[in-house]
């Protein structure tokens, strides 16, 4: 299994020669000739073989590990399946398969494109035509059903949101809805609310986090909540998710922005949502002294704040981030780790002004930092969604770029912000071409996109994803 073999039947003890006959004829001509996939070809097998050899525990030594969805050919039909085979008995069971499907789509080594994701929808409903309909009534059903819709894209974006919300609504005896539900259910919300470049649906993700927030601070004695500060007693995660949500929100007025609307609303909404991200960001960073202190929202916290130009201090700040990356790296090598390396010096470059210039020096900045991505993703497995994630998030950070230098055309700040988001997107195109071509065509085009009413003049706060 660890070299790629999808599935194994291994004997656990020794077995009795008749029966083990039986149950390798019944396995085969399940999965050859019944296309069954394996783990129904299992059961049967165990259930043919303890039918005709009881008195022998054979039936139980076939230990099968692997996928149980696998089918010798994947684009065959079962065609001798009785009305109850393949009928769940526990929900538990349905939780396992969705959850193994999840893991499948996690680890796939190719980008999951349109069709792949529709057969893989198919595949889910064909699970649950296997048990009965009030199991969709149970919090963990749905959970796990939110989680794997979640993976097939913003087509089914809807969907996951659905399931979140029937995990949190529902009376959850078990406990097998965690809270991180809700986290995630807001995080899918903003993602959903940049794709349409619905704000409103994006306030609704951030009340969501901002309430989960307060619960979780408390009164204080004298009764009053602590603080109504954004991500204030959140966990890191959760500060990151909040940081991610205003993000995104920043995203749906710089398409505005970008598109042409420049109306003081608009602006301002941009801005106070990169302050309310910043915000956010810091809370979950901790300061660089501090232990706990995590180098992830950090980052993205720096990386807002040279929007507003060169900041030297966050350049300095970059290096202790850079520091503690390669520590981690050290102790777990995964994607994150690897690349936080390379985005720590990116961020330097940004806050240093390195990359902001039409000169030679720039682009000698730009080659290094390029330099240090390839050589951070050349020695580690990935999976094409993580890699999805690395780039959206340059394409989305170039985004914010374009929109500020757009409010302030004419002047070099914003000669300077437009040739940041330019390399921007190359750095992302290097790394997966086509990158934030595809990131724009999933946004709303301008014509789509609803401005607020000029008549309103406030603009509205926030109310409370990683990456």
């Amino acid at each position: 299994i660890e070299i790629g073999v999808r599935c194994v039947i291994a004997a656990g003890w020794a077995v009795d020669d008749d029966a083990a006959l039986t149950f390798a004829d019944a396995f085969y001509r399940c999965v050859l000739q019944d296309k069954l996939q394996f783990g129904d070809a299992v059961f049967e097998a165990r259930r043919e073989t303890y039918r005709k050899h009881g008195s022998s525990i054979t039936w139980g030594a076939y230990q099968a590990y692997g996928d149980p969805g696998w089918r010798v050919d994947p684009r065959a039909e079962s065609n001798s399946r009785g009305e109850d085979i393949g009928r769940f008995i526990a929900p538990e069971e349905l939780i396992d398969q969705i959850e193994r499907m999840r893991i499948h789509i996690y680890r796939r080594r190719e980008t999951m494109n349109i069709s792949d994701a529709k057969i893989i929808g198919a595949e889910l409903k064909q699970l649950l035509s296997r048990c009965p309909r009030n199991w969709l009534g149970k919090p963990a059903v749905n959970f796990e059903l939110a989680q794997t819709y979640a993976l097939l894209g913003v087509e089914y974006f809807e969907d996951a949101r659905k399931f979140y919300i029937a995990a949190i609504a529902a009376e959850d005896k078990t406990g097998r809805a965690p809270t991180p539900a809700n986290e995630q259910l807001a995080n899918l919300e903003s993602g959903l609310a940049e794709n349409r470049g619905d704000a409103e649906l994006a306030e609704r993700a951030l009340a969501r986090l901002r309430n989960l927030d307060q619960m979780a601070a408390g009164p204080a004695d004298d009764g009053v909540a602590r603080t109504n500060k954004p991500g204030s007693s959140a966990n890191v995660e959760r500060a990151s998710v909040i940081g991610s949500a205003y993000k995104r929100k920043a995203a749906i007025f710089a398409n505005r922005i970008i598109a042409g609307d420049t109306a003081a609303a608009t602006v301002k909404e941009f801005n106070s949502a990169v302050r309310e991200s910043i915000a956010a960001y810091e809370i979950g960073s901790g300061k660089a002294t501090d232990e706990r202190f995590d180098p992830y929202p950090a980052l993205n916290g720096l990386a807002l704040k040279a929007l507003e130009g060169p900041y030297k201090q966050g350049a300095l700040e970059c290096a202790a981030c850079g520091g503690k990356a390669n520590d981690r790296f050290k102790q777990s090598a995964d994607i994150w780790n690897a690349v936080m390396a390379a985005d720590a010096y990116l961020v330097e470059s940004l806050c240093s002004g390195a990359l902001g210039d039409e000169d030679g020096k720039s682009e000698k900045a730009f080659g290094e930092v390029s330099r240090r991505y390839s050589e951070a993703l050349a020695h580690i497995q990935i999976a094409p969604k993580d890699l999805d994630s690395v780039t959206q998030q340059l394409c989305l950070l170039a985004l914010l770029f374009d929109a500020k230098a757009a409010t302030r055309i004419g002047t070099r700040r914003g000669k300077v912000g437009t040739a940041i988001a330019q390399r921007l997107r190359r750095l992302a195109d290097t790394i997966r071409p086509g990158s934030c071509t595809a990131a724009n065509n999933s946004r709303p085009k301008a014509a789509e996109e609803k401005p607020p009413s000029k008549k309103s003049t406030s603009g509205r706060r926030g109310k409370g994803r990683r990456r």
